[in-house]
C-alpha cells in the first residue's frame, strides 16, 4: 500500500512539471567585409555575434527571456525606446566582447485579453521608420480581437505617450493602421498588403507630428516564370533627421548589402544609408531579381539612392548557398564610386 502511494505521489509531482515548458533556440554569424572608399584607404573589418533564446511556458503564460554576445562596432546603440537615441543598456562601444540582456518579457492572457510586459524588439508596418526598434523599458501591450480587427494599446514606463494600432484583412487586403500620441514627435502610419492577380502590392505611409518627416514605401513584386522572382520599390524620406525618426538604419528597400547601415543587418557591407539624419530629402528606387543556380540563391539588384547629398546609382548582388547546418553569403556591392565585398557564414540552432 506505501508502494502505491509513493508511486501515485510520484506520478503525479511529474505529471505537474510536464505542464511547463522551455526550449532554448539561437543564432551565431561571422561577417568580413572590405571597402573601397573612392581615394580613402580600404578597410577590411570582421565582427561576430552570437544570440541564445529561452522560452519557459506554463498553461497560457511564458516567459522570453534573450542574451547575446557580440563585437559589433555599435554595440551601444541597444535597445531604446521608440523615437529615442539614448542607449538604454551600459554596454561598451567599440571591440570588446560583452554578454547581455538582448530583451526579456511575459506574456500571458487576462480572458479575450492578450498581455505582454517587458522589453522587446518591434518594427511598424514594413519598417520604413521604425524597423527593428526598442519598445521602451518596461512596456505594457494589451491586444484582443473584436469582430476580425485586431486591436492594440501600449505604453512605457516613464513615457507619456500611448501607441495604438487596429488592423484587419478585407478581401485578401491586409491594412494596418497605428497612431502614437506623443506630443511633437509622434506619428500616424498606414500600412496596406495585398495581391493583384500574380503582383503582390505592399505599401506604407508614415506621417510625423514632427515638422517634415514623413516617409513612405511602395514594394511590388511577382513570379515571372522559369524560378524567376522581380521585385520593384521606392522609398522616400522627408527632411530626414535623427529627432524626428531614428529607427530605420535597419530598413534595407529591397534587402540589398549596400543600403541600411545597421550591424547585424548589413554592417560594414552597407555604403549607403537611408537614414542619414542630415535634414535632406532622401529617396531610394530599385528593381532585384531573385533566382537560384546550381543550388546556390541569388539576388540581383540596381537602383538610384539620393541620400546625404549623393545622388547616384547602386548595383549590388548577394550569392547565398545552405552547408551542413548552415548559411553562407558573398556580396558585391558598388554606391557612389564606393564599393563593397564581403562574406557572412550564419546558423541557426
Amino acid at each position: 500500500m506505501k508502494k502505491q502511494l509513493l508511486i501515485a505521489a510520484v506520478a503525479a509531482t511529474l505529471g505537474t512539471s510536464a505542464m511547463a515548458d522551455i526550449s532554448i533556440t539561437g543564432d551565431a554569424l561571422v561577417r568580413f567585409a572590405n571597402n573601397e572608399n573612392g581615394a580613402a584607404a580600404d578597410m577590411n573589418s570582421l565582427d561576430q555575434r552570437v544570440r541564445l533564446k529561452m522560452v519557459g511556458t506554463s498553461g497560457d503564460t511564458s516567459v522570453t527571456f534573450a542574451l547575446r554576445n557580440d563585437n559589433d562596432d555599435d554595440a551601444a546603440a541597444g535597445r531604446t525606446a521608440a523615437g529615442s537615441t539614448t542607449a538604454q543598456s551600459t554596454r561598451s562601444t567599440g571591440t570588446d566582447k560583452h554578454l547581455e540582456v538582448d530583451y526579456s518579457y511575459l506574456t500571458t492572457k487576462a480572458g479575450p485579453v492578450n498581455i505582454k510586459v517587458g522589453e522587446w524588439w518591434e518594427t511598424t508596418g514594413l519598417g520604413v521608420a521604425r524597423k527593428g526598434v526598442g519598445s521602451g523599458g518596461n512596456s505594457i501591450n494589451l491586444s484582443t480581437t473584436i469582430s476580425n480587427v485586431d486591436l492594440s494599446v501600449q505604453g512605457s514606463a516613464g513615457n507619456g505617450s500611448t501607441t495604438v494600432t487596429a488592423g484587419t484583412t478585407i478581401a485578401g487586403w491586409k491594412t494596418v493602421i497605428e497612431h502614437d500620441t506623443a506630443n511633437n514627435t509622434g506619428y500616424t502610419d498606414v500600412m496596406v498588403k495585398g495581391k493583384i492577380g500574380p503582383v503582390n502590392i505592399a505599401a506604407e505611409k508614415y506621417s510625423s507630428d514632427a515638422a517634415t518627416a514623413d516617409a513612405g514605401v511602395v514594394h511590388v513584386f511577382g513570379k515571372v516564370g522559369g524560378g524567376v522572382t522581380l521585385h520593384a520599390a521606392y522609398a522616400e524620406w522627408e527632411n530626414d533627421q535623427t529627432a524626428a525618426r531614428a529607427g530605420n538604419s535597419k530598413f534595407s528597400p529591397l534587402g540589398v548589402s549596400v543600403l541600411g547601415s545597421a550591424t547585424g543587418v548589413n554592417g560594414n557591407l552597407a555604403l549607403g544609408n537611408v537614414n542619414a539624419t542630415d535634414a535632406q530629402d532622401e529617396d531610394v528606387t530599385g528593381v532585384r531579381a531573385d533566382f537560384n543556380v546550381a543550388g546556390n540563391a541569388i539576388q540581383v539588384a540596381a537602383g538610384n539612392l539620393n541620400a546625404a547629398g549623393i545622388d547616384d546609382g547602386f548595383a549590388d548582388i548577394i550569392v547565398t548557398r545552405d552547408l551542413s547546418g548552415a548559411k553562407l553569403s558573398l556580396s558585391a556591392g558598388q554606391w557612389n564610386d564606393n564599393t563593397s565585398m564581403g562574406a557572412k557564414l550564419a546558423v541557426k540552432f
